[in-house]
């Protein structure tokens, strides 16, 4: 992936809001944690987070 398309695919609220907690925690996190954390279902979560 190019870095404009890794800055780009940011652009998504909840991909956004993902990413920030997962970078913030400084330790690898589960999905459930990631999904709640984030306010969204798992699946949502894990859609973003595979992507």
């Amino acid at each position: 992936m190019e870095d404009i398309d890794a800055i780009a695919a940011l652009r998504d609220p909840v991909r956004r809001r993902l990413y920030e907690y997962v970078v913030a925690q400084g330790r690898e996190v589960g999905r459930n944690e990631a999904a709640e954390a984030a306010g969204v279902a798992r699946t949502l979560a894990a859609h973003h987070l595979d992507g």
